[in-house]
This record gives C-alpha cells, sequence and structure tokens, in this order.
C-alpha cells in the first residue's frame, strides 16, 4: 500500500472513530468540516471492506456493533502513536490535554491537585473509554498495546475489581498511579 493510499485509509479511519463517538453522521461531519453525504460514503466505503455492518441504524441515529467499537479502539491507540510523533517532532513539552474516562458511579477527589501539580494540563471527563487517555473502568481492557493496565481490589466488606488503563506515556501512567493513590487514600 503506498503512503498517499495509506494516509487517505487513516483519515477515513479518524472519520469513522468520529462516527462511532458521535453516533451521528450530520454531527461528526460538522465537527470536523466534512459533507455528511461524504462521510455517509465513507463509513459505506469501510463497511463494504469490512464485509460486514459496522453500525445499526436506527431512528435516533447510529448504533455502533461491537466490532466497530473494537476497530475505534484500535484507531484511537494508532492516533495516539500519531500525537505523541507529532509532539516529539514539534518539540511541544506541555502536558497539553488529557481525557479521562470513569464510570459513572465513580468519583475521584482531588483530581484538581492533579491538574495544579501538572502546569498547562487540561483534563477532560469523556463519556466512552476510546476517546480515553486514562480509563477507569469495572470492565477489564479488551484492547492492552500500547496501554498499560493494572487491576486493583477496592472496599473493605468485598472484593470488587476495578481496572486502571493508561496510553504508556509519561503523563497518563502518573494520572493512573495518582487515582490508584485516592482510591486507597479513601
Amino acid at each position: 500500500m503506498s503512503v498517499k493510499s495509506k494516509i487517505a485509509l487513516f483519515r477515513d479511519l479518524l472519520y469513522f472513530k468520529e462516527v462511532v463517538s458521535a453516533k451521528q453522521i450530520s454531527a461528526a461531519a460538522s465537527k470536523n468540516g466534512i459533507k455528511p453525504s461524504n462521510l455517509s460514503k465513507i463509513i459505506q466505503s469501510l463497511e463494504k471492506s469490512a464485509s460486514k455492518k459496522l453500525f445499526l441504524r436506527n431512528s435516533r441515529g447510529l448504533e455502533p456493533t461491537s466490532e466497530a467499537l473494537k476497530i475505534a479502539e484500535l484507531i484511537s491507540g494508532a492516533e495516539k502513536h500519531f500525537d505523541t510523533c507529532v509532539q516529539k517532532i514539534s518539540k511541544k513539552n506541555t502536558p497539553g490535554i488529557l481525557n479521562l474516562y470513569l464510570p459513572p458511579n465513580l468519583k475521584i477527589k482531588n483530581l484538581n491537585r492533579f491538574c495544579k501539580d501538572h502546569e498547562g494540563l487540561t483534563l477532560i471527563l469523556c463519556t466512552t473509554t476510546v476517546e480515553a487517555d486514562v480509563w477507569v473502568d469495572y470492565e477489564p481492557p479488551v484492547q492492552t498495546d500500547g496501554w498499560i493496565s493494572v487491576q486493583n481490589h477496592i472496599g473493605r466488606n468485598f472484593d470488587q475489581s476495578i481496572w486502571i488503563c493508561a496510553v504508556n506515556e509519561k503523563i497518563p501512567v502518573e494520572l493512573a498511579q495518582f487515582i490508584i493513590s485516592e482510591m486507597y487514600d479513601r
């Protein structure tokens, strides 16, 4: 595959990831400055290449299949590696933006302290693990390449497993360690 073909495919896969996240062609298209009809063609082309439907269509938009979620997670990993390369090339040493996923019923205190200790860091709570640099969940990770995953047990009278996963980079790993320490300080 030529470099030009790889670039075009990577672009289409990034658009695909946006559709998985937005669950609507029009919202993903608007966010990325592309016509919905063109984005729809990209999704159809990817489904044809995969020889399977990647989305279930319903009245509220699109529901990604389990296969689509796995692919989106892989694309997120590739995008993070790409961003790391860009950061190294540009010699940008500021922490930047870190995406964190927490399950709805889990709260971590003192996250603002972590941000203060990392000047220039913006911590964004995301709604899915797909976009996360660090995520905490009750289920083990599906894809672990390029990630550090730790299973912890929380609670005094019961044994609750919780997984903390981070992109294998300095600041995400530090955030994961911070979250673990906050859980044990309860």
